[in-house]
């Protein structure tokens, strides 16, 4: 071998390095970059190479340090500013990722991959237009790429577009037809569209492929109850639960179903389960204060219902699920505040205002009560 007849000949370290991390041993091929790097500092390739061995340990912040040492040896090659700007959007700092994007793109404008990413970094900060402009000047370049019509699938469907998300969507597929995340995508978009037996297909397309993907399994179990077959919901539940006790959104789907069945013991339990998981989501406490309620436990659901406003104060259910606690415990003037609450937070919440017609009602005001009920009539309520 080189190494055994020059040790200190710095590519063979390089491409010994460059093997092992071919056979997943990333550890000692970063041992071998750092070799080929000891003996000459400035060997840009090296550093390049250790930056994305760093980056696929998930060791982000060492990744950018390498790949800014790469970029001090040769600030002309995109790639770097390119991998650099994905270790950053792995750390959340988006702006920075975006800067780095767009030095690869100035330098290669027909690098797809910096224009789909930067795509990505604008999504995760609710920038859905420039996300979608991006994700097509990534199409243009390649027309061919279909993660790029899925992350346009993906912005458009944030948007509640989702007849355009679905066309997106659709030819990822035709490009890719077993690309999961599109899959998953046109699932969660024809779910949206109350399309629920479609939604179904498109999940059991991804569980054909991979049979052991629970968050795949919760979600058809959602679609499932969607469609009001809970039997069958809770089936998929259990199935996604079984592959993997710790998903904690199983956990709340499950406890959804369990209360429309109206088994609100095991409703709470399973609550109880995803809160202990994922105890900061604030929807697990708000839906745990509806099933109290539902068993007749207001101040319980009150805690609840403080806990989830705690969490989120914007989400207006909380608010209203803690009126009716306060109007079950014969407390209507506190109800009256809570369902006030939730409708600032969401004029158009039409429960919120049949239900302080019915305490208005109940306090003798039937004026005031005529008014709500015409409102919750206006906002079209179904109670």
């Amino acid at each position: 071998m080189a190494i055994e007849i020059d040790p200190q000949f710095a590519d063979a370290w390089f491409n010994k390095g460059v093997a092992l991390y071919q056979s997943g041993k990333y550890n000692e091929s970063s041992l071998a970059y750092d070799k080929a790097i000891e003996i000459n500092p400035q060997y840009s390739d090296a550093w390049s190479n250790k930056g994305a061995i760093l980056y696929a340990q998930s060791k982000y912040d060492e990744a950018v340090r390498a790949f800014d040492k790469a970029l001090e040896l040769n600030p002309q090659f995109a790639e770097d500013w390119y991998n650099k700007g994905l270790a950053l959007k792995a750390e959340g700092k988006y702006d920075d990722a975006i800067k780095d994007f767009d030095e690869a793109i100035e330098i290669n404008s027909q690098l797809a991959e910096a224009w789909s990413n930067k795509g990505l970094a604008l999504d995760a900060q609710g920038k859905y237009n420039e996300a979608i402009q991006v994700y097509d000047k990534a199409i243009q370049i390649d027309p061919q790429g279909a993660i790029a019509w899925s992350n346009k699938g993906k912005a458009l469907g944030k948007q509640g577009k989702y007849d355009e998300a679905i066309i997106a969507l659709d030819e990822a597929l035709r490009i890719d037809p077993n690309l999961v995340s599109a899959l998953i995508l046109k699932g969660g978009a024809l779910h949206s569209q109350g399309k629920y037996h479609e939604a179904i297909q498109a999940y059991d397309k991804v569980i054909s492929l991979y049979p052991n993907f629970a968050v795949v399994w919760s979600l058809k179990g959602a679609a499932l109850c969607s469609e009001g077959r809970y039997d069958e919901a809770n089936k998929a539940l259990d199935k996604a639960i079984e592959i993997d006790p710790l998903l904690a959104e199983a956990w709340s789907v499950k406890g959804f179903v369990l209360s429309l069945q109206h088994r609100y013991d095991d409703a709470i339990k399973a609550y109880d389960k995803a809160i202990e998981l994922a105890p900061d989501v604030y929807y697990f406490w708000s839906n745990k204060g509806k099933a109290l309620n539902e068993q007749g436990n207001y101040s319980g659901a009150i805690k609840a219902c403080n806990e989830a406003i705690r969490l989120d104060p914007q989400e207006s259910a909380p608010w209203y699920h803690k009126g009716n606690a306060f109007y079950g415990q014969g407390n209507y003037s506190e109800a009256i505040k809570a369902y006030d609450e939730a409708i600032r937070l969401d004029p158009k919440f039409a429960a919120p205002w049949y239900h302080i017609g019915v305490a208005l009602k109940t306090l003798g005001n039937s004026t005031a009560a005529d008014f709500a009920f015409a409102k919750a009539k206006e906002l079209r309520y179904e109670g």
